[in-house]
């Protein structure tokens, strides 16, 4: 889960890899700065067997021979650069012409075939409801959600390929409010396109602001954009004790 990691499904014996970069796993993968505010460009290229589909920060051409380019990106930091290969099952539209996309294993496909509108109407809602809060367009060429496997985290807001654990692909019925968490991790993510990824920290030492800020973006946005109706309470519930927490340390 840290670096470039690799997963064979035990369903189907299909594997997948993917890049989980932050904070400093930079390395793992290939020598960078793990310095937030020394940004570069990044052109990508992957061989990777027959019959995958690669994912990047850019958008990615097939050039044949399992061979992938993606786009050359924006100016981005080290930490996100990010791809996910493997035998992707996909779902794919576009919205105010740039390329949408969510992607989860094959073995998953039947499951996310059945959310898939609501996941994508969610994303539409809360890039349009950005777009009203924050003057500067949306910083990158396509959005794409890839729901990964044995992820470490909740969620990774790399430019233009956002990963999830595959747990928000769910498998059976849930709460509502489970839907709506999924909503606001959503929202969390697509917040940092901005605040994150556009603008960036200097140091490290100022990641509390950076997930602060898309805390409150993403509870926020959730409630002026989507149907859900209580995110704050969930914030109450679920968040705010972490915040408690977190004060009392000597190191606050």
């Amino acid at each position: 889960g840290e670096g470039m990691h690799r997963f064979t499904d035990p369903t189907d014996g299909e594997t997948y890899v993917y890049t989980q970069l932050f904070l400093d796993d930079i390395q793992r993968v290939f020598a960078a700065f793990d310095q937030p505010d020394l940004k570069s460009v990044f052109d990508v290229s992957v061989t990777a067997p027959e019959g995958w589909q690669v994912l990047a920060n850019g958008i990615t051409e097939d050039l044949g021979a399992g061979r992938w380019r993606a786009a050359t990106t924006p100016l981005i930091s080290t930490y996100l650069v990010a791809v996910a290969a493997g035998p992707w099952h996909s779902v794919r539209t576009e919205h105010r012409g740039l390329p949408f996309g969510i992607h989860c294993r094959r073995s998953l496909a039947p499951h996310l075939d059945t959310d898939a509108d609501e996941i994508l109407d969610i994303t539409r809602a809360l890039y349009d409801r950005y777009h009203e809060k924050f003057q500067e367009p949306y910083p990158f060429d396509s959005y794409d959600q890839a729901f990964v496997p044995e992820f470490n985290a909740g969620a990774m807001e790399n430019p233009g390929l956002v990963t999830f654990r595959d747990d928000f692909v769910f498998r059976s019925a849930v709460t509502d409010t489970e839907r709506q968490t999924r909503a606001m991790v959503i929202a969390h993510e697509m917040a940092h396109m901005w605040f994150g990824d556009l603008v960036t920290l200097k140091w490290w030492d100022d990641i509390w602001l950076n997930e602060s800020f898309a805390e409150y973006m993403g509870y926020q946005t959730t409630l002026e954009a989507t149907r859900f109706t209580q995110p704050w309470v969930e914030f109450g519930v679920t968040r705010k004790s972490w915040g408690y927490d977190a004060d009392q340390r000597p190191s606050t």
